[in-house]
């Protein structure tokens, strides 16, 4: 029997993993077990971890070899790795569902490629069984699609990772047909995607490169328009991410063209990021009030919060603070019944910015000192370097140097901080020589924090001085 391992989280993802290979209910698994459901669903939900010769029980009840559950365990511990994506913070239920979700896929890899096998049949059946192979095949690499995406904000080589592992189902697939060659390259634009992400824009343009070339040679009929719709909105976000702005709208109508109704949403909160990279927040808001009207907000209240949090900060960037604050509220209200403390010190961080626009600036230097305390302790370096930079806006605007310089000293952490890239880093160091010679300008200031919005999400941006 192999010793326990370091982080034995993945045992628990391994029942998961057995039950699915069977297609089990957890019942089923406990029953041929002989242990009782209850125990199996604490294993599965992490409550308890189970031993090894438990997990070995199980496995010969499910009829499965042993040897084989050890050789998953390496990919089940990627699985059991979760992180946070911008404003959404790690939600402990959500990540483990995202476990359980790699869990399944695993299981599928699994079957596909055991059901690989079965292309050496010459039965009457065979047809119908690789036609059943290849539904399958097909569904379960759109699966490790979604999870590649999923993961690609948190953890980009987690989701080039799942990416090529559906490259890897593909293989089981028989032959070069008109199947399997455009859905390797619907798989490749996902590639591309955890590339971008990663910020290897030339890899990552060589990947979509290879999507397209292997899905539009014969045209989008093998493909579908669903699937071709996606494979444009992809190249559309690589191509903001190259500053290509005109291209990415373009091959965002192409998108909207192709997949009509069903994407429509997605399509329109990808304009609006890109019209928001532009510095055009007018079209930004008019794109996002256009998409406010397709969400229920009964049905999906996450998708609602971070909607009007992306609206008001349009409408922050545009200067229309007072269309802002009753959304802030509103999103205020929602984030609280979310229970998201991440996504509500966002929007505390969003109230001070309104108050500040509305020249409240006491109530604006209360909120944002306390938001920028709470970034700095959760080593959030580049949101914390942010909100000192509206925090010495509002300094310079009343002749305080000598707070504009404090706040210079304490960005040093921000410095040594892996989050916060070389361009920002030079726009941050020539705030802190300009405050130390007392040579800072409110309008300097004001232009550092346009500056840092943009290059959030564009490493490449450089500040103009």
């Amino acid at each position: 029997m192999p010793r326990e391992p370091e982080a034995p989280r993945e045992l628990g993802l391994a029942v998961v993993f057995l039950r699915a290979l069977r297609r089990w209910k957890q019942s089923d698994l406990a029953a041929a077990a002989g242990i009782d459901k209850g125990q199996i669903s604490r294993f599965e939900m992490g409550i308890r971890i189970p031993s090894w010769p438990i997990l070995a029980r199980l496995a010969a009840a499910a009829r499965v070899p042993f040897s084989l559950v050890e050789q998953v365990l390496p990919m089940l511990r990627r699985f059991g790795t979760a992180g946070e994506d911008g404003l959404q913070a790690a939600d402990p239920a959500n990540e483990e569902r995202q476990a359980k979700a790699g869990a399944i896929a695993v299981s599928r890899v699994v079957e596909a490629e055991a059901a690989g096998r079965l292309a050496s049949l010459s039965t009457p059946t065979n047809a119908l069984v690789s036609k059943a192979r290849d539904d399958r095949i097909r569904t379960l690499c759109e699966r490790l699609c979604a999870e590649s995406e999923r993961a690609a904000a948190a953890d980009s080589t987690r989701a080039v990772q799942l990416a090529k592992l559906a490259l890897r189902v593909t293989a089981t697939a028989p032959g070069e047909g008109a199947n399997r060659v455009p859905l390797e390259g619907y798989i490749w634009a996902f590639v591309a995607n955890g590339r971008r992400v990663a910020n290897d824009l030339p890899a990552a343009d060589e990947a979509i490169g290879r999507a397209e070339k292997l899905c539009f040679g014969g045209g989008t009929a093998a493909l579908g328009p669903l699937a071709a719709s996606r494979i444009l909105d992809l190249k559309a976000s690589l191509r903001r991410a190259q500053r290509r702005f005109e291209e990415a709208l373009r091959l965002l109508d192409e998108a909207l063209a192709l997949g009509g109704d069903e994407v429509r949403e997605r399509i329109l909160l990808k304009k609006a990021f890109t019209f928001e990279q532009m510095g055009e927040y007018g079209r930004a808001v008019e794109t996002l009030r256009e998409a406010a009207l397709l969400i229920d907000d009964s049905s999906e209240p996450h998708q609602v919060c971070v909607l009007r949090f992306n609206l008001a900060v349009n409408l922050c960037h545009a200067g229309r603070h007072s269309e802002a604050a009753p959304l802030v509220a509103k999103t205020r209200e929602l984030a609280a019944a979310l229970g998201n403390e991440q996504e509500l010190i966002r929007v505390c961080w969003l109230e001070g910015r309104v108050a500040a626009g509305l020249g409240r600036d006491e109530e604006a230097l209360a909120v944002l000192e306390e938001v920028r305390a709470e970034f700095a302790d959760r080593e959030m370096s580049y949101d914390a370097a942010l909100v000192s930079l509206e925090l010495a806006v509002l300094h310079l605007e009343r002749g305080r140097t000598a707070e504009v310089k404090s706040i210079a000293h304490e960005m040093a952490p921000i410095f040594e901080a892996q989050g916060v890239h070389e361009g920002a880093l030079a726009a941050l160091r020539l705030f802190r020589d300009a405050a130390e010679q007392e040579r800072i300008t409110a309008e300097l200031a004001r232009r550092l924090v346009a500056y840092l919005y943009r290059a959030q999400h564009d490493p490449q941006l450089r500040f103009e001085a």
